[in-house]
């Protein structure tokens, strides 16, 4: 320690029998001792440097000299002292990085106070852990000692740890008043990796720091590495984290983005409310929440809104959340931003901190996440192009700031739900268009198959395969085919065809399939009939039924769907016919006889 005197000369505190100690409790002293003449009663005192206030203190005794003439033992009035280090001194943290958050943790931290003790009598591990945790670019703390006393980097500090315990104020203090909400549940942790000499990894924390006045949800990934001492001991522990809030967030907001375009199961729940599901499922970026249905009129002035949903409405509605309202009336509340909103058919974004989200918006909503108000809102025309389908008001995190990683969620989520919507609504109007022509067609075939069962002829449509799809009873009556699923096997139909006309009704039936061609036949059947007596003839022996079978292809895009068929009974005209053949065979035999009767008797 050097000084100057007043003429410029250089001395040494030891000139002055200054001299410097330590005392066990590691704090550093001047010392100086004097000697006082014995009529005051005093052999001897010492004046002790106090640097908290910048003053000397002298101490006494009012012993006298010994017999011996012996000078008093100054560890009977003072506490015990060592002589200070030169060769140790503080030289180790000159060494650590150089920034104003080492010197801080140099010269503002009373160490002295702290279970560690003065920094030069700090042991080689810790020395060396301190320089590596103030040398890493990611957020480390390392606790050391009884205590667990926290020793910070500067990243920390800037991060959001560091705005949750305002800087470096936590620089020294006990893991217990660093984290006084998590000492009880880390204790057990601390104790059980103590035991087991392995760390805790992957450990997940939600911390909420204070930004702008405003606390702000972060998300922290790290664990804790026992860290041994020189006694081979677990001293400390070394506490490393990254911060994963941005993560964290578009992880939650996909999930609900993805519930959202799930398939959605009309038979179940309706679009809104499938919608809402989804919301629901996320009460900390969706705190509060509701969707109106749009019914646009004719008229100008009129677009009925019909509340669809909602989250986060008191059970008896709220005055700014009607059932029902239209659009074009009043001029407070939501119905202004509602109509700014479908102008621009864009989402509006109503903030607190630029003062275009009045309070009155606010109030009377049961906040749902953190039970905080929100300061941002979002009101989102859902829309199909040009055509307006719904509104959809969102209150945003309270905790979580307006940034463009929120925007670009409020923009997806404005996107998604209004192609879910879309979706949905076409899918319902082309279902109930569906309905609407399926009940026509069942009206229209109702109507042709009551004719069809009354018409004199059999009538039935066939697949391709050429099984039966349909069949009147005339069908049946007229051609023995029996009824039942079990009878409608693949070309069923020509097993009642008599063996030799199979061939020509196999033949028939690839002209319709193979070349989609209409079909005229005459067939007879397996069936029997036995027609009327003919004078001349004799008894009337059971012949086979003729029917005249016309068919065509009903065929859509090139492919045959199936063929419609229609038979007629001809066994009559057939046998009409043969008798009529008979008839005419006879009378030219008749004829030819009598011919030949003429010849042989008339006169030569």
């Amino acid at each position: 320690m050097v000084g100057e005197s007043a003429n410029g000369h250089a001395y040494n505190l030891e000139d002055l029998a200054i001299s410097a100690a330590v005392t066990e409790t590691g704090q550093e002293q001047l010392l100086i001792d004097l000697d006082v003449d014995p009529v005051f009663g005093v052999a001897s005192c010492r004046a002790i440097f106090d640097k908290s206030k910048q003053r000397w203190r002298l101490i006494t005794t009012t012993n006298p000299r010994f017999a011996d003439g012996s000078r008093l033992d100054w560890k009977q009035v003072t506490p015990a002292i060592r002589p200070a280090s030169k060769s140790r001194s503080a030289s180790w943290t000159d060494k650590l990085p150089r920034s104003q958050h080492v010197e801080n943790f140099k010269y503002a931290i009373d160490w002295t106070k702290t279970s560690l003790g003065p920094l030069e009598n700090w042991p080689v591990s810790l020395q060396t852990l301190v320089n590596v945790v103030f040398s890493d670019s990611r957020a480390a703390i390392l606790y050391w000692g009884p205590e667990l006393c926290a020793i910070p980097n500067e990243v920390v500090t800037t991060s959001a740890i560091g705005r949750l315990h305002k800087g470096a104020d936590f620089m020294g203090l006990p893991f217990t008043q660093v984290w006084p909400e998590l000492s009880q549940e880390f204790d057990s942790m601390f104790k059980s990796v103590r035991a087991t000499g392995v760390g805790i990894h992957a450990l997940i924390t939600n911390l909420f720091p204070e930004q702008d006045g405003q606390l702000e949800e972060t998300y922290w990934s790290g664990g804790f590495i026992p860290v041994r001492g020189e006694t081979g001991e677990i001293e400390g522990f070394w506490n490393a984290g990254t911060e994963i809030t941005m993560q964290t967030m578009r992880e939650r907001r996909l999930k609900t983005l993805s519930a959202i375009a799930e398939p959605l199961d009309v038979s179940s729940v309706s679009v809104w409310g499938h919608v809402f599901r989804a919301l629901a499922t996320n009460e900390r970026d969706v705190p509060m929440a509701f969707a109106y249905s749009v019914s646009e009129e004719n008229s100008t002035d009129v677009c009925r809104l019909e509340l669809q949903q909602s989250i986060g409405l008191p059970a008896n509605g709220h005055a700014l959340v009607p059932q029902r309202a239209n659009m074009f009336e009043g001029s407070s509340g939501f119905m202004p931003y509602y109509r700014k909103a479908k102008a621009s058919n864009r989402a509006i974004v109503l903030r607190s901190t630029e003062g275009t989200l009045p309070d009155n918006l606010l109030a009377g909503f049961l906040w749902r996440g953190f039970g905080e108000p929100s300061r941002v809102l979002a009101i989102c025309p859902i829309s199909s192009g040009e055509r307006l389908l719904g509104m959809m008001v969102v209150g945003l995190n309270p905790r979580r700031p307006w940034n463009a990683d929120y925007e670009g969620f409020i923009f997806t989520l404005h996107s998604q739900v209004s192609a879910t919507v879309s979706t949905a609504l076409d899918h319902e109007q082309a279902r109930q268009r569906a309905f609407r022509l399926t009940r026509q067609l069942e009206e229209s075939e109702r109507q042709i198959r009551d004719l069809a069962e009354y018409a004199p002829v059999g009538m039935l449509r066939l697949a391709p395969s050429g099984n039966i799809i349909w069949a009147n009873d005339q069908f049946y009556d007229l051609t023995g085919h029996e009824r039942g699923e079990e009878n409608h096997y693949g070309l069923s139909f020509v097993d009642i065809v008599a063996e030799e006309d199979q061939a020509a009704s196999a033949t028939s039936w690839a002209v319709l399939v193979d070349d989609r061609k209409d079909v005229n036949i005459n067939l007879r059947l397996n069936k029997r009939w036995t027609p009327p007596a003919v004078p001349g003839e004799g008894e009337p022996q059971p012949e086979n039924v003729w029917i005249l079978a016309r068919a065509y292809p009903v065929v859509q895009d090139g492919v045959v769907k199936s063929v419609a068929a229609a038979v007629t009974d001809i066994s009559q005209y057939k046998w009409a016919e043969a008798v009529q053949e008979r008839s005419a065979k006879a009378a030219q035999e008749a004829k030819r006889l009598q011919e030949n009767f003429v010849c042989l008797f008339a006169p030569t």
